[in-house]
């Protein structure tokens, strides 16, 4: 995967895992991935941000169906897990804070403010609490 990833940022193209195995050597990957268009740009953070963050168009379907029963679990995906009793449970716990403050979208919550919806990124204190 580290192969793959810098592959494809000297070669400012999408290179995938079949391409370098199809791909015997350096020369025979380039020539392999040379006609293809340039690799998207990464996607950035916008600086500062609005004071109110509109939905996607995802964001909005999900919220408006929601709105017909706040209470219904549909779109939620129950797991059960057997778990060792060894494993300690404020382990586990701040593994699972760690990946909420590395990602945005588990801290978010979209309250609605004159009567529409807006996204909401809870800073990380609020999201431990």
């Amino acid at each position: 995967m580290r192969l793959v990833a810098r592959a494809s940022d000297a070669l400012g193209v999408q290179v995938g895992i079949r391409d370098v195995f199809d791909a015997p050597s350096v020369r025979e990957l380039a020539v392999a991935v040379a006609g293809r268009r340039p690799a998207l740009p990464p996607v950035k953070r916008v600086e500062p941000r609005p004071e109110r963050i509109p939905l996607s168009f995802a964001q909005q379907r999900m919220w408006f169906i929601n709105q017909f029963d706040t209470s219904s679990g549909a779109y939620n995906i129950p797991a059960a897990l057997t778990l060792p009793d060894t494993i300690d449970p404020d382990l586990v716990a701040e593994a699972v804070f760690d990946v909420i403050e590395r990602h945005e979208v588990l801290r978010t919550v979209y309250p609605s403010i004159d009567n529409r919806p807006v996204q909401c990124v809870l800073s990380v204190p609020e999201a431990r609490s």
